[in-house]
């Protein structure tokens, strides 16, 4: 796996954010809060492996978060980390909600509302934001 792995799990995650807003539009909640997940959790995998060269085979997004804190610490981007434990903690109701859009869309049989599914995605931008931005940083040095 090499940076072919990374551009695939990149252009999968944008393909899941765009879809989380494309099903919001067309009044499939469900779908969106799932592909809003789905983005988050091959953005976050795609940016653990450009640090580390490996990825978790995990679906939780908090656990995949701490594996990025780590990565940064080992890689002496010490601010880096805090910030995502900053942002971290100020999402972990939504980081929540997300790991079970996952799970319930999955095997369960709850409904989301569009407001919710909304704020599901809304939640998965912030965190895109972030990623990117860590990113961009973790690169400058």
């Amino acid at each position: 796996m090499s940076g072919d792995y990374y551009r695939v799990l990149v252009r999968r995650a944008r393909a899941f954010l765009v879809e989380a807003r494309r099903l919001l539009e067309e009044g499939e909640p469900d779908l969106a809060a799932f592909s809003a997940e789905q983005a988050v959790q091959l953005r976050l995998k795609a940016l653990l492996f450009r640090l580390t060269g490996s990825v978790p085979r995990s679906h939780s997004l908090r656990l995949l978060l701490g594996r990025l804190r780590e990565a940064l610490r080992v890689a002496d981007l010490e601010g880096l980390a805090l910030l995502v434990e900053k942002e971290t903690a100020r999402l972990r109701a939504g980081l929540g909600e997300l790991e079970e859009a996952y799970t319930v869309a999955r095997y369960g049989a709850v409904e989301y509302s569009v407001e919710e599914a909304a704020e599901l995605v809304a939640v998965a931008e912030e965190l895109w934001r972030l990623l990117e931005e860590v990113e961009r940083q973790a690169a400058e040095g």
